[in-house]
């Protein structure tokens, strides 16, 4: 399982209106953390900044929206694991 793809499909049910319950992102991020492989904090922080970035674009199509996410999940991606 990708922990990138959980933490951003968690991340995703956080936004209305195109602003995001801090809340809710900090759920998702304590949950990603457990997991095998999971980014460190401060690449989570990244990503959710990352993202909140494409949701305020308002500009963008749905594709161009798109884009900026996979873009988002590849850096988190790049980052790798946190180390133990």
């Amino acid at each position: 399982s990708d922990p990138v793809e959980y933490v951003m499909s968690c991340m995703d049910r956080c936004y209305s209106g195109g602003k995001a319950a801090e809340s809710c992102l900090g759920a998702c991020k304590s949950a990603v953390v457990a997991l095998p492989a999971a980014p460190s904090a401060a690449v989570l922080d990244t990503l959710g900044g990352c993202l909140g970035g494409c949701r305020a674009g308002k500009g963008l199509s749905e594709t161009n929206r798109a884009t900026c996410e996979l873009t988002c999940a590849q850096e988190a991606r790049l980052a790798g694991p946190k180390t133990p």
